[in-house]
């Protein structure tokens, strides 16, 4: 009697599951990660444009106290033009102080020491005190909501005075590399900016438009 022919089992089946699986990371990666990414830099490059503009609209909203704070202590009067931005340090100071406590990731701005703003490509701008105001008292002011109290300028300095005059919007810095017009702060009120043809923006200390008039005051919109 013949002995019977050896048994072979078949070849095992190679699992896929490892395969599978693969395919499926992939596609999450592709489909979920990757865009998460890209939104994140993108929204990075967003933020690191925009900074500037914040930080400006919180610099000048921080100017305008450390000048009112020095009045307070001072019976009441402006600082004068030869020695502004000097006087007003120790005041302007405790601002940046406080927003540092406040984990402000927008606090004010400084350059070798003076006062001004960055439009996050490295050209910066200086604040000049309005003349007509220098060594006045607040209350000699008679409308103070109209009477512009600092100005941006298009160089850095200490002690920067002049009369105000509107600066040519096409040589304004640029945000998102379009002019975005020069920033003032009156006496009373938010920072404003000046943009193309005198149009004002009114924009509040965390660098959101509030209000927009055109060059006659009148209001336009709100946003």
């Amino acid at each position: 009697m013949e002995a019977p022919p050896p048994y072979y089992s078949p070849a095992p089946k190679k699992s896929n599951t490892g395969l599978i699986v693969g395919l499926i990371l992939g596609g999450v990666v592709v489909c979920c990660v990757l865009p998460i990414v890209g939104l994140g830099g993108l929204g990075w490059w967003g933020l690191t444009k925009a900074k500037g503009f914040v930080q400006c609209s919180i610099t000048f909203a921080d100017v305008q106290r450390a000048i009112h704070s020095y009045a307070s202590a001072h019976d009441g009067r402006l600082p004068k033009a030869a020695t502004w931005q000097t006087d007003i340090r120790p005041f302007f100071d405790k601002e940046v102080a406080r927003e540092a406590a406040e984990k402000n990731p927008f606090a004010s701005q400084t350059s070798n020491g003076t006062l001004g703003c960055t439009d996050g490509e490295g050209s910066f701008t200086g604040i000049s005190l309005n003349k007509a105001v220098a060594g006045k008292k607040l209350s000699e002011i008679t409308d103070p909501s109209d009477t512009v109290l600092v100005f941006e300028v298009p160089t850095q300095g200490t002690n920067l005075a002049s009369d105000y005059k509107p600066q040519d919007f096409e040589a304004s810095p640029k945000t998102f590399n379009k002019k975005r017009g020069w920033y003032i702060v009156r006496v009373d009120g938010s920072p404003v900016l000046i943009s193309r043809g005198g149009r004002k923006t009114e924009v509040n200390g965390s660098g959101i438009s509030i209000e927009t008039k055109d060059s006659s005051g009148g209001e336009t919109d709100s946003k």
